[in-house]
């Protein structure tokens, strides 16, 4: 029994990462339009928007190494781009809360899409990411 479900697992968690991983890689050609979004925000917005962003790489990582259907070496290379870009969030943020200089955010999403391009499966996990972010944008 429990193999039978532990394989039904499987199944399910395969449709939802190749879901995710679409969506993810078509929020991506959508950095733009997050952008412009963004820009429409004050300062604590902005904050609240990359701290998400910074919470949700986390979720990134862990989706990344439990997905059955990748392999060791392509779960390295796919957490080494997370972590890489997890960096600059937090720089970004960090920049944010210290200092008086205005954080630009097309630079920021420069980089977004440039550590996408970098790792396609990182693209999806990434843009799956910007759209849970996009989405809290509404509330902001």
């Amino acid at each position: 029994m429990l193999d039978a479900v532990s394989e039904r697992n499987k199944g399910i968690y395969a449709i939802t990462a190749v879901y995710l991983g679409v969506v993810g890689h078509l929020i991506m050609n959508r950095i733009a339009e997050i952008l412009n979004k963004l820009g429409t925000k004050d300062r604590e917005a902005k904050l609240r928007f990359y701290e998400r962003l910074a919470f949700n790489m986390t979720i990134c990582v862990r989706s990344i190494w439990s997905n059955p259907k990748t392999t060791d070496g392509e779960k390295i290379e796919a957490i080494k781009t997370i972590n890489e870009l997890s960096h600059r969030i937090f720089n970004w943020i960090w920049k944010l809360r210290r200092t008086e200089e205005e954080l630009i955010d097309a630079e920021c999403f420069s980089d977004i899409k440039s550590y996408g391009q970098e790792n396609s499966i990182a693209a999806g996990e990434i843009g799956a990411a910007l759209n849970l972010n996009y989405r809290d944008l509404d509330e902001s």
